[in-house]
């Protein structure tokens, strides 16, 4: 594989070395079978990064936002390859779009990636955030979808309802997944106004084939609620934390 355009410089270099990843299991809300997991990334204090924040957003200011992603994507996928059934299940990365603004990205390394730890597209999904909309329609619709999507790869659109953008986005996107967020599942049991918004996103997301996937939910009621509403997927603490060791 060739190696990334930029030299990291020492910092970079030790969270490469110490960054871990913690998996958090998706599973079926109606069956509890497991269907995948989302990989955190830990352990970035140890290179002096108070927040995830802080780590793609320096490594976007400092131009070396692809060279850093690419190499923690790599370890992400070498621990989820790992995992006896890792071909069965799917490996939820979180994609930060700004990658496609850096002058040494290359499409097609993941594919490189996968082959070289025995998997393949069809294990792996992106998650896109309402985060970042520096060049979003422009660059993620254009290069992410166009070239990970026509790949085979599937796509979410992550912390959906955060933002002020997200029926727009989710109009051009047109992903697989929407992650529904935790605002609007916190104590949605207890709120006639939370049950309408999270009704009506799955309602549109049922008539566009699209799955619907529950983040952050804590609580018994707040499982029930969304059963009854017909969400697809749970993810969250209610499920199971986050683990460092599968």
């Amino acid at each position: 594989m060739e190696e990334s355009r930029h030299m990291l410089n020492e910092r970079w270099q030790k969270l490469i070395e110490v960054a871990d990843f913690a998996f958090q299991p998706i599973v079926n809300i109606y069956t509890g079978r497991l269907y995948a997991v989302e990989a955190l990334i830990r352990n970035y204090e140890a290179a002096d990064f108070n927040t995830i924040d802080a780590v793609f957003d320096t490594a976007f200011s400092e131009k070396v936002l692809y060279s850093v992603d690419i190499k923690l994507r790599e370890k992400a996928i070498h621990k989820f390859s790992l995992l006896p059934f890792a071909k069965h299940v799917k490996l939820f990365y979180n994609l930060d779009n700004r990658i496609t603004m850096m002058p040494d990205f290359k499409s097609g390394y993941t594919c490189e990636l996968l082959s070289t730890y025995d998997m393949d597209f069809s294990n792996i999904c992106f998650e896109l955030s309402e985060k970042h909309q520096v060049g979003m329609y422009a660059g993620v619709d254009k290069l992410v979808l166009n070239l990970y999507k026509q790949q085979g790869y599937k796509m979410a659109i992550d912390d959906f309802g955060v933002g002020f953008s997200g029926l727009q986005m989710l109009f051009h996107a047109e992903p697989d997944f929407i992650k529904i967020d935790r605002f609007f599942i916190n104590d949605i049991h207890k709120s006639k106004k939370k049950k309408l918004f999270v009704g009506s996103i799955v309602q549109i997301a049922q008539a566009m084939g699209i799955f619907t996937i529950v983040e952050g939910l804590e609580c018994e009621e707040e499982y029930i609620e969304c059963k009854k509403l017909g969400c697809n997927m749970v993810q969250g603490y209610f499920v199971q934390r986050p683990t460092l060791n599968v």
